[in-house]
């Protein structure tokens, strides 16, 4: 499979920033991934509904992986609870919180200090997670839609 190399800037440029998210969990980077996962999942929708061919099918891959997550994301975490606790209760929620100790808490002053806001990392961890897997969507449909395109021009008539 060969990828173009606009694809794999694409790639490179959206792992750069979840690390920099990761590394620095501000509120500011936090509103930004949240409005990057949303932006681009608007945008597969409208691809859907306007391309045909493979530009659709990889809309549809990024579509359902990105917005399922985002809709079962929802969905799994406890709706009466405050935005904090939803994060921390969500099915991967616990991770994220342990990842975010081991990167970021420190002994300071006789206790445990972070200079960052736990909530803004979690959400972080959630909308990476989001467009991540919608780029693992992108990459399976396109493989079963070629794979299905192959198979049906090898069959005899």
């Amino acid at each position: 499979m060969q990828y173009r190399l606009r694809t794999l800037l694409i790639v490179t440029a959206l792992v750069g920033l979840i690390l920099a998210g990761l590394r620095m969990p501000t509120r500011n980077m936090a509103e930004l991934f949240f409005a990057t996962a949303h932006v681009s999942l608007l945008t597969s929708i409208l691809l859907v509904i306007l391309c045909r061919g493979q530009s659709q099918t990889r809309a549809i891959g990024f579509m359902v992986f990105c917005g399922g997550y985002l809709a079962l994301f929802n969905m799994a975490a406890v709706p009466q609870s405050i935005a904090n606790d939803k994060l921390i209760d969500s099915p991967l929620g616990t991770s994220f919180a342990t990842f975010f100790n081991y990167l970021h808490v420190r002994m300071e002053g006789g206790g445990l200090r972070s200079h960052y806001n736990r909530p803004d990392f979690l959400g972080i961890c959630h909308y990476s997670l989001a467009l991540a897997l919608g780029l693992i969507g992108t990459i399976v449909a396109n493989s079963l839609c070629r794979r299905t395109v192959s198979e049906s021009e090898t069959k005899p008539s």
